[in-house]
């Protein structure tokens, strides 16, 4: 019996990673329809060097999501 809880558990966990990378994907791919959009400058003294290091974090970001999306195409196919 221990073992269905264990499998449970292990589930619903992998269920709680796969919503934060969805929301991940919410916050970090800006998109308008079906183009992607830009995140709006934000004014000030630093505004345009926040933006970039948005940009470089939003880069980052898809380059690991496009990992996990080959790394899960490669366990649905083994």
């Amino acid at each position: 019996i221990d073992s269905v809880f264990a499998q449970v558990e292990g589930f619903v966990q992998r269920c709680k990673d796969l919503l934060d990378v969805c929301l991940a994907v919410q916050h970090f791919c800006w998109k308008s329809g079906a183009k992607e959009a830009s995140p709006s400058l934000l004014s000030g003294n630093n505004g345009v060097t926040v933006c970039r290091s948005m940009e470089g974090v939003r880069e980052s970001f898809r380059v690991v999501l496009e990992k996990l999306r080959i790394d899960a195409v490669a366990n649905l196919l083994s």
